[in-house]
């Protein structure tokens, strides 16, 4: 099979070619996927992608004509792939769904601790030879309410680190998981309560019309004062105006 890989960074190119093991005949390029690309994925059956490769329906139009007949995603989210019209067209779409969870868990709890502990300030201050722990004053996890919305691989690897910081844990989903919920020392409540109770909340929801820029103005006049919010999902989750504002 021949394939493009679009915008392939430099740190995975490596990774690609040895998962690749010389079965398919796979050509990197760091591009990425728009109308002044396509060009390069004519003759190939399979196009790689990533989540800011643009795969609307034009673009997909463009592929079928050029004889592409898969597409594969290095994300588990798929909203930059005009779905429907991929289906039309018979293009299959393959995703990744469980994009190592506990990556994603780690880097947010990383986040938080580097929030709570002033890591970033610190470090700035360090490389001024400023040694002052002035306004460094930092804060722990143990006992914050940590609201975790979306209660999926990731978000359940969430909650069994912050089970150990000992955190009072609140999850927020679409489906009913409470019961799931016991088992990580978390307890389901409704959204609303996650904004008004919660130190810090962490978001681990995929981009759909109901979560995008679920995070605006209206959500934030119901946190607290000074709640730390964690983005481990989709930037559009946020809507970023009103929260800088």
């Amino acid at each position: 099979m021949k394939a493009v890989a679009y915008s392939s960074k430099s740190c995975e190119k490596e990774l690609l070619i040895k998962a690749n093991n010389k079965k398919h005949d796979i050509t990197l390029i760091s591009n990425r996927l728009t109308i002044d690309t396509v060009s390069y994925a004519k003759g190939k059956d399979a196009v790689l992608v990533f989540s800011c490769d643009d795969l609307s329906a034009p673009i997909l139009i463009k592929l079928k004509e050029m004889g592409v007949k898969y597409i594969s995603t290095r994300s588990a989210g798929t909203d930059h792939i005009d779905l429907i019209e991929a289906a039309k067209l018979g293009l299959k779409v393959a995703n990744v769904p469980d994009y190592s969870p506990e990556s994603i868990a780690e880097h947010a709890i990383t986040l938080m601790l580097a929030l709570l502990r002033n890591i970033i300030p610190a470090h700035n201050q360090m490389l001024e030879y400023n040694f002052s722990l002035n306004n460094l004053v930092g804060n722990t996890i143990r006992n914050k309410t940590v609201g975790i919305v979306g209660f999926g691989n990731s978000g359940k690897a969430t909650a069994k680190i912050l089970n150990g910081f000992g955190a009072r844990i609140l999850v927020s989903d679409m489906e009913d998981v409470s019961d799931t919920c016991l088992s990580y020392g978390a307890r389901q409540v409704s959204f609303d309560t996650i904004l008004k109770e919660s130190d810090i909340i962490t978001f681990h929801v995929p981009l759909t019309e109901k979560t995008r820029y679920m995070i605006n103005a209206k959500t934030i006049n119901k946190m607290k004062d000074g709640v730390m919010l964690i983005n481990v999902s989709r930037g559009a989750i946020f809507n970023s105006k009103e929260v800088f504002d």
